[in-house]
């Protein structure tokens, strides 16, 4: 009876698209970009769709994925896609030998629960990472400042010169890549708002906003791919630097050991 006067509480007891769209809207424009946010957003949602596969239904599977992935930016998306591209592709041989009945249709292949669930361990993944990189840029960081601190004549001059011009590339590599993810998320969110009809523009005029905005994902890539290079060039310095400091701490004990041998020669 109390939910015939109020329409606004049965909605809310049964779900709504409109309700949906808004856990989509809100999260999506919080930017959706590490675990924590993630699970919230997949908390939200889950409660939200639950309600709308429930009898007598009103979304499918097929269609709370797109929800779904509709509140995911440009880059986690296509990071989804290939995952469960991979996965799929596993099951395919599996799924010849099952009946039709149990089989998903080629147009919806993946449930919504493998989806949210392959999501949180990509971005945990991709976190452990990003955390083991940026360890590994410390590590160096510090070894690098501990060479250079030492007297010249310790170190050759070469990997004194290398270590000195990567303290000084690994800080500004760091701002650009940090001042880059800022632009995107920036032009991310113009994009989304003119999606959603926030902004009066025409056809033409969206289709020159989404022509900006691939140029501008092409060009971060192409930075990205550059800082992809100079992580992979941490490692081998890491280890160039770390036989420095070994040399140099074994240094004292070969100069006694060859003072012992004149000693016992004299």
């Amino acid at each position: 009876m109390i939910l015939d006067d109020f329409p606004e509480a049965a909605r809310s007891e049964s779900g709504s698209i409109s309700c949906l769209k808004q856990v989509i809207h809100r999260h999506r424009q919080n930017d959706i970009d590490n675990l924590e946010k993630l699970k919230a957003y997949n908390r939200a949602f889950r409660l939200e769709v639950n309600k709308l596969m429930e009898e007598p239904v009103i979304v499918n599977n097929y269609h709370a994925v797109q929800y779904y992935l509709s509140g995911l930016n440009e880059y986690w998306r296509r990071r989804l896609f290939e995952v469960m591209g991979n996965i799929t592709r596993e099951k395919i041989k599996s799924d010849q030998s099952q009946s039709k009945k149990t089989r998903r249709r080629h147009d919806d292949p993946w449930r919504l629960e493998d989806v949210m669930n392959e999501m949180e361990n990509l971005m945990a993944s991709e976190e452990s990472n990003v955390y083991m990189k940026m360890n590994d840029l410390s590590l160096a960081d510090m070894l690098i400042k501990d060479s250079l601190q030492r007297k010249p004549s310790q170190t050759s001059s070469k990997s004194s010169v290398q270590a000195e011009s990567f303290h000084v590339s690994s800080s500004s590599t760091y701002k650009r890549s940090k001042a880059l993810d800022r632009d995107l998320k920036s032009i991310e969110k113009e994009v989304y708002k003119a999606y959603f009809n926030e902004y009066e523009v025409s056809d033409d005029d969206g289709d020159v906003v989404c022509e900006a905005y691939a140029a501008t994902l092409q060009g971060r890539q192409q930075e990205l791919d550059s800082l992809r290079e100079t992580f992979a060039q941490v490692d081998g310095l890491v280890e160039e630097v770390q036989s420095i400091k070994q040399a140099l701490d074994d240094l004292p004990g070969l100069l006694q050991a060859s003072w012992l041998e004149q000693v016992d020669d004299y």
